[in-house]
Parts: C-alpha cells; sequence; structure tokens
C-alpha cells in the first residue's frame, strides 16, 4: 500500500513526490510511543544535552557508513562546489543495499527487547547518515531565495528515515528546517517492496530435519505457486538489478533457474545455466564446493561466457556462501567478470552475504531468514 508523503515546504518548491508516511508503522516495523522514549532514555545521557559515544565508528557491517563519513570530513574539507558533492554522491550510490536489511533486523530486535548497545547503534546510524546526506546537499535558489534540496538514494536514505523515526529525533521529510528529502530517494521499488514483500516471508515454508536432521530448510516452492508473490518477487530482482551493468544473467541449479530465467526474459538477457556435474553436454570449467549438508559440483559450457562479459548471478538462497563463491569462480575461470548477486533469501546468520562482500561483490537480497 503506497502512502503519500507529507512535505513541508514553500508551494512553489518543484520537487513534491510520493513515498512513505511514517506514523505508527515504518518499513513494516510496528512501535509505539513507548520504544521511541525507551530508546531515547537509553542513547541521552542523565542532566545533559549530550548523548553516548557520539559518531564512533560503525561496526560491521555498517563501517562502510561511517568509513564513508570520514573520509568525506577529510577529503571534502573545504571543498562545498557541486563537483566534490558529485563525488561524494557517486560513492554513496555504491553503499550495499543489504545494509537497510541488516539494520531492519537490529531495529526489529530492539523494539523486542530493548538495550543500550542496539540503541545506541541506532543512533549512531543516524548521526553519520544525516552527516552524509547533508554532504550531498544541495542549495538551488527559486524566486530569489535558497531551497536545500538533496537526492538521498537508497539505503541511505532508509537508514536515516528509520534511525530518526526510532529514537525520536526529526523524522519528517524536512530535516533541519530547510532540508527536503525528494521522492526520488526511494526508488520505486522501495515503495512497494517493504509491503508488497512484507507478507513474502508468509509464502516461505519451514521445514525442519530437511534435507537432513538439524538443517531448517527454506521452501520457495509455496511462494513461486502463488502467482501474485512469484511476480512481485521477479519485479523486485528487476528492479534490484537495475543498478548493476552486466551482459548476463547466471543462476545455480536447479531453484535459481527459477527466478533467474523469468528475470533473463523480462530484461532480454542471456541466461548462463550453472549446472551439477555431468548435465552440461560440451566442454566444461568445474568447480568443488561445500554445502551445509555435503559437497557438490558445478559447471558451466566453456562457450557460455567471455571476457567482455560482465555477469549477474541469482540464486533463490544464500546460507554459507560456498555455492554463490563456486558460482563466482566458475564466471571467473571462464574469464567473465562478477557484476553482483541477487538472492531471494538471505540466511543471515549463516555469513554467507559477508563472506561476498569481504570478496568485494555486490550483493542484494530480498527477504532475512534466520539459519537455523
Amino acid at each position: 500500500m503506497k502512502q503519500n508523503i507529507t512535505i513541508k515546504t514553500d508551494k512553489n518548491f518543484p520537487y513534491l513526490g510520493q513515498g512513505i508516511d511514517f506514523n505508527e508503522t515504518c518499513f513494516n516495523l510496528r512501535f509505539d510511543a513507548s520504544i521511541i522514549q525507551k530508546t531515547s532514555e537509553l542513547i541521552w545521557q542523565p542532566n545533559s544535552t549530550l548523548p553516548y559515544n557520539t559518531l564512533q565508528p560503525l561496526p560491521h557491517p555498517f563501517s562502510s557508513i561511517s568509513d564513508l563519513a570520514s573520509e568525506m570530513a577529510v577529503n571534502n574539507h573545504g571543498k562545498t562546489g557541486l563537483i566534490g558533492k558529485k563525488q561524494l554522491l557517486d560513492e554513496v550510490l555504491l553503499l550495499d543495499d543489504g545494509l537497510m536489511d541488516h539494520f531492519i533486523l537490529h531495529v526489529k530486535k530492539h523494539i523486542e527487547k530493548p538495550t543500550r548497545e542496539s540503541a545506541q547503534l541506532i543512533a549512531d546510524i543516524r548521526c553519520w547518515t544525516s552527516w552524509l546526506a547533508n554532504g550531498i546537499k544541495i542549495e538551488p535558489i527559486f524566486n530569489g531565495e535558497k531551497k536545500a534540496c538533496s537526492f538521498i538514494p537508497w539505503p541511505l536514505s532508509g537508514l536515516l528515515l528509520l534511525s530518526s523515526k526510532i529514537t525520536g529525533q526529526q523524522a519528517e521529510f524536512e530535516y533541519a528546517a530547510d532540508y527536503v528529502l525528494r521522492s526520488g530517494i526511494l526508488p520505486e521499488h522501495t515503495l512497494d517492496s517493504f509491503d508488497n514483500m512484507k507478507d513474502s516471508i508468509d509464502y516461505i515454508r519451514s521445514i525442519k530435519d530437511y534435507p537432513k536432521k538439524g538443517i531448517l530448510f527454506r521452501d520457495i516452492t509455496t511462494l513461486i505457486k502463488d502467482e501474485n508473490a512469484f511476480a512481485e518477487t521477479i519485479n523486485q530482482i528487476v528492479e534490484r538489478s537495475k543498478k548493476y551493468n552486466f551482459t548476463k544473467i547466471a543462476a545455480i541449479e536447479s531453484r535459481g533457474f527459477v527466478f533467474a530465467s523469468a528475470v533473463s526474459y523480462v530484461l532480454k538477457k542471456p541466461f548462463i545455466m550453472l549446472r551439477k556435474k555431468n548435465k552440461l553436454p560440451a566442454e566444461v570449467h568445474s568447480v568443488d564446493f561445500e554445502l551445509e549438508y555435503g559437497t557438490a559440483t558445478i559447471e558451466v559450457h566453456k562457450d557460455s561466457i567471455d571476457k567482455e562479459d560482465y555477469v549477474l548471478i541469482i540464486d533463490d538462497l544464500i546460507a554459507t556462501g560456498g555455492t554463490a563463491d563456486a558460482a563466482a569462480k566458475l564466471i571467473e575461470i571462464s574469464n567473465g567478470n562478477i557484476a553482483g548477486f541477487i538472492f531471494v533469501i538471505n540466511l543471515y546468520d549463516l555469513g554467507g552475504h559477508e563472506q561476498l562482500l569481504k570478496r568485494k561483490y555486490k550483493v542484494e537480497n530480498l527477504i532475512q531468514f534466520p539459519g537455523h
């Protein structure tokens, strides 16, 4: 369900738009005034106007935010022109979308059991993101009067808005009296995804002790058998893919084929199958890898990928990252380049997402699940 943003600004200001209205629900997280009050009490020092530990470097995976903001403070000192702001915006655009997924999970746990540590991380994220947002602010002149406006890309926009809301600070789309978050901040997929995808987790069936004891299997067959849920999932992958420059799409046998082939059809991109051992008839490259519950081999035809190719890898799920890492190796030994990864499900506590980030790959996830 889309909702309108109420933007407080001059009626002649040209950048009015659509977005999300944050009332008692923010990115499908429900919380009331008591949580905001409790968070505030945990953040602010007694009888002081200062919060605890303001602007400490953020921990992984949020460290890229504070690193970039710190770099901005050094490199942009005294450089207030549009060129410097454009350079900063280019770097902000490279922030991993998965940061918002991690932050939503953190805030959810904080709502359930608020602690000083969880509140402090939220407050620090707000400080760093607001600093970055101000760093890319521009001040055009309309009717002889300066009006501050910014294009705040995702996930910076989402991090700033959610952290503002939960800490009870300025959460309007007018920030610091003259600072307007434009409609362009939230890409189209974010307007729908947290609503249209909010129930997607309900379409994923969890099966205990499959394929062996101790494994909690996340079954996507219940998602793809619902035409609306499946269509929305494909739409979200297509939307996420727009930030990547790629020439081909690859997927891993077999459930990855379901999503990747549909995306390939929509985008009119060549589709490369990364198949299990002895399933391809021509000459192949092979990579062995370990799964949570065994070992496996995947292969690709040697003539599938050229050195000029940038390949987007799509799969249904990432757990420990072994399969995804093997897929990347297959692309690379074929002399291709990895444009990025998009997964429908991330089992966030198994570490695969982080392993890919450490290897400097770009990674997107639609749905977050614990691994056990």
